[in-house]
């Protein structure tokens, strides 16, 4: 289930896996969490579709993904990047270390995991 992804075909769209903050928090998981908006995302902006976030949840001792909240255009189609990463096994650090294309709505996916270090590069 926590690898199982669901999607809101809303207005902005929202796509998600794994934990909550809610539910991580009830289940005692020392979990850290990433935020990066879409306002601050080239492709967004030049597109009229700025408004929403990338959310990722991770365990902080392993620095692996438990969790993926996407708001925004393509939100349902976006979410799965981070499923596949979930699914390789990569760290919060290494998701952030992936080139996306410029610009590009998956740029907001890389900023959050370099925000969980303090290093995003657009805000």
């Amino acid at each position: 289930i926590m690898s199982i992804p669901s999607a809101v075909y809303t207005e902005p769209q929202i796509g998600s896996f794994g934990y909550s903050e809610e539910r991580a928090a009830a289940t005692g998981l020392d979990f850290g969490v990433a935020n990066f908006p879409f306002r601050a995302v080239g492709k967004a902006v030049a597109t009229g579709k700025a408004e929403g976030m990338v959310k990722i949840l991770y365990e902080k001792t392993s620095r692996l993904l438990i969790g993926g909240h996407i708001a925004g255009d393509n939100a349902v189609e976006l979410v799965h990047q981070l499923l596949v990463a979930k699914a390789a096994g990569l760290t919060i650090d290494q998701v952030g270390k992936l080139v996306f294309a410029h610009p590009s709505m998956s740029e907001g996916i890389m900023e959050a995991a370099k925000s969980a270090s303090g290093a995003a590069i657009h805000i």
